[in-house]
């Protein structure tokens, strides 16, 4: 399994920006006390153990969203396989937004 990135640093609100406006819609950011956000994975983690279901928010899912970077380095898809990007994140995303509208995806 190998990392890909485009070489550039973005922050998890960048991210967030770029997906949305490959999407054409607007991202709203709610700050919320991640106290709360805790509280209600722990919530949802108990609901998929009784339930036996998956559930998308856990508290490592939290964890994750604490950090203000995803560190992802495509060094090793590089040397191994001469890999490069083609495209950027933001032309990645407006691809695959794309991509998901002309396949009823989206």
């Amino acid at each position: 399994v190998y990392f890909v990135e485009d070489g550039n640093v973005y922050t998890q609100r960048d991210l967030g920006r770029h997906i949305a406006d490959a999407l054409g819609v607007r991202a709203l950011a709610l700050p919320v006390p991640i106290g709360a956000v805790s509280l209600v994975a722990a919530a949802t983690e108990l609901y998929g153990k009784l339930t036996d279901k998956a559930v998308m928010l856990t508290r490592d899912k939290v964890n994750e969203l604490k950090q203000p970077y995803i560190v992802c380095a495509s060094d090793e898809i590089r040397n191994d396989l001469g890999w490069a990007p083609k495209v950027t994140f933001p032309e990645g995303a407006k691809i695959t937004a794309d991509w998901y509208r002309q396949h009823g995806w989206l």
